[in-house]
Parts: C-alpha cells; structure tokens; sequence
C-alpha cells in the first residue's frame, strides 16, 4: 500500500474516482473506460473516425524482431511510451 504521508504521493486514477464519486460510480466509469477501443474500433471501421490504435504483435517480437515490428520501431522508436514514464 503507498504511503500518503508522503509530499510526494499520488493517487491512481481508480483511487481517485473512488474517493470521488464512490466504490459504485468508480467501477461503472471505469467498465466504460476499458470497453471504449472497441466502439472506437468499430466507429473507424465505419466511418473512418481517427483515433491512437494500438498495435498488436507477440511479445516474442520484442527479442526476434519480424519485419513488421522494426518497421513500427522504425517508425514510431523515438516518440514517448507509457513503458517509458
């Protein structure tokens, strides 16, 4: 459990809307949150609607590359990650 004496404690956002809105509306935004790719998913299919798509690849990529995987690297190596935070 983290220490909240601390100066430098934040909560997660799951905490937080708890102690906002309480245990019920928290799980009922977060349900939202983790269900929302696939209705953006579907919205892009249709209608083309943008938004950051994640990429799918085996984690056995990570240590033998396939083509498609250097190429995103390639890509995308130099931009900011959540990994990277």
């Amino acid at each position: 459990m983290p220490d909240e004496t601390k100066p430098n404690y934040f909560p997660s956002l799951t905490e937080w809307y708890e102690r906002a809105l309480g245990s019920a509306a928290a799980e009922a935004i977060l349900a939202e949150d983790n269900s929302r790719v696939n209705r953006l998913e579907t919205l892009f299919r249709t209608i083309h609607l943008p938004y950051d798509r994640p990429e799918h690849f085996a984690a056995i990529e990570l240590t033998r590359p396939t083509a498609r995987f250097q190429a995103l690297l390639e890509a995308n190596g130099a931009l900011p990650s959540a990994a990277g935070c």
